[in-house]
């Protein structure tokens, strides 16, 4: 980012700050308010700043402690991309990312990623094209799309009385298993 010339005042006789947090000290150099180093040309200290010690905002001017503020909520961040990522998807902003799985939603993918992969166990690589399922294996992606999705549930339990319906042979023996204690 380059900085206005207007921004930057030069003095020959003692250190003078140009109201936007850059520093001229008495030997012509631009020095960095955060780190002190100091540089012979403004576009250097101005890549400096941005870079190595985060002092430039969106808008050019430099803070004195090197964060990047909200306008909206004060929230503060380290880099400029994180305040503008904040502002964009977060700041006064409903989460829009939600889990196929259950109902948590959050303000950023990364978050439903890792919410995937510590509540249910894995991170699906491959998605079902007719509905917003996950799966871990192609396989698996496979079986969904030939045996369930889209499809109703033909098989009944066959207890009588109980309402049981599901579309796959081994759900139904694992359901009679497990709820009537009879194998099939």
């Amino acid at each position: 980012m380059e900085i206005p010339m207007n921004l930057l005042k030069m003095s020959h006789s003692k250190q003078v700050e140009d109201g936007r947090g850059f520093y001229v000290n008495d030997q012509n150099r631009y020095e960095c308010l955060k780190c002190g180093y100091s540089y012979v040309h403004r576009t250097h200290l101005s890549r400096h700043m941005k870079y190595e010690c985060a002092l430039l905002l969106a808008d050019g001017r430099a803070t004195k402690d090197g964060q990047f503020y909200c306008t909206k909520c004060s929230k503060c961040y380290k880099y400029k991309q994180n305040l503008l990522r904040h502002v964009k998807f977060e700041c006064g902003k409903e989460p829009s990312f939600f889990c196929q799985f259950c109902s948590y939603r959050a303000k950023q993918m990364c978050s439903v990623k890792k919410h995937i992969k510590l509540i249910h166990g894995f991170l699906g690589k491959y998605r079902c094209p007719k509905c917003p399922k996950l799966y871990k294996y192609y396989t698996s992606l496979y079986s969904h799309l030939k045996y369930v999705c889209g499809k109703e549930a033909n098989l009944k339990c066959p207890i009588a009385d109980c309402p049981f319906k599901t579309k796959l042979k081994g759900t139904l023996k694992m359901h009679v298993f497990l709820k009537h204690h009879v194998s099939i």
